[in-house]
């Protein structure tokens, strides 16, 4: 799980833009994100969500989840409950835009653990 929280820190992607339809689309829409969406697609963590709260989902791309040994994946998409747990994880309770992620902000997540942010800035070579 550390693993996969420091990469979708590491690579996560930012989305702004208001659509009109599930999350699941939404997220499909994006470039980049088809494999989160077909985690997501193996669990009913989304369909579950209550509509009238507000989420931010750290969500990380197809980039962050190559970096995953093929064992993992496949562990992952072996292990339902594994995968909901480590998605809840990244799902964190309110909306957090890109400007309130400053180091040591601590979040709730939605399996109702703390999560603590700490920005890196990288150089890309």
């Amino acid at each position: 799980m550390k693993l996969l929280l420091f990469l979708s820190c590491l690579l996560c992607t930012q989305a702004t833009k208001v659509f009109n339809g599930t999350l699941k689309e939404a997220m499909f829409n994006m470039h980049g994100l088809s494999q989160i969406v077909s985690f997501l697609n193996e669990t009913s963590i989304l369909d579950n969500l209550p509509w009238s709260g507000t989420y931010t989902i750290f969500a990380p791309n197809n980039r962050a989840i190559s970096e995953l040994s093929a064992a993992t994946v496949e562990a992952l998409n072996n292990d339902t409950a594994r995968l909901e747990e480590i998605i809840k994880y990244h799902i964190a309770l309110g909306v957090y835009k890109h400007s309130d992620l400053i180091n040591d902000k601590t979040l709730r997540s939605l399996q109702d653990d703390e999560i603590r942010i700490n920005v890196y800035k990288f150089q890309h070579v």
